[in-house]
């Protein structure tokens, strides 16, 4: 089975559960739940793909080639 076949049973695996639990545990519509899911998978695939894109992602690998100063850097205070 190719890897691209497992992710995609794993992912309607997934999207099965969390339908399964809106509707038993949440008292959901099973339209909704459906939509819900849907739409929690295909925002997840998102911001997957928009972070692998930032530098030093996965998709981007190599720092940006300017650098800010240390005492520059959001998280140095």
């Amino acid at each position: 089975m190719k890897s691209e076949h497992i992710v995609r049973l794993v992912l309607l695996v997934i999207a099965v559960g969390l339908v399964i639990l809106l509707v038993f545990l949440g008292h959901f519509p099973i339209w909704l739940a459906v939509m819900m899911a849907l739409a929690a998978l295909a925002v997840n695939g998102w911001l997957l793909a928009w972070e692998d894109e930032l530098p030093g992602g996965f998709n981007n690998p190599h720092p940006p080639k300017a650098r800010l100063p240390p005492s520059r850097r959001p998280w140095s205070r």
